[in-house]
């Protein structure tokens, strides 16, 4: 099955001087709590929101933090990878970050 998760981001006018936020999970409920920041997800619902200050760079890790909960709880965990294409058939690299799986150097071979 597909899981669809909805997670909504919206802008408030708070200014937030300090950067980060602080994630708390309870059951299947997760709650995310910031300078001028708040936000939940509920696992059950499939469903996030959250209200970031205007301009704020956090906007993706908030993002990212939610859709990560809502998949795993959907029994949809993550796998940190790479892949590439050779010819018709794809290799896909796993491991932890820094592990060497991607490089900026394209090699392509036309044939």
């Amino acid at each position: 099955t597909n899981p669809e998760v909805t997670i909504r981001l919206r802008w408030n006018d708070n200014a937030a001087d300090k950067v980060g936020f602080s994630v708390a999970v309870e059951g299947s409920s997760l709650q995310l709590r910031g300078e001028g920041m708040r936000g939940w997800a509920d696992a059950g619902r499939r469903t996030a929101e959250c209200e970031v200050p205007r301009g704020s760079l956090e906007v993706g890790e908030v993002a990212e933090t939610l859709l990560l909960f809502l998949l795993t709880r959907s029994g949809r965990p993550p796998v940190h990878a790479a892949a590439v294409m050779i010819g018709d058939r794809a290799v896909l690299l796993a491991g932890p970050s820094g592990s060497g799986k991607s490089s900026k150097k394209v090699m392509r071979r036309d044939g």
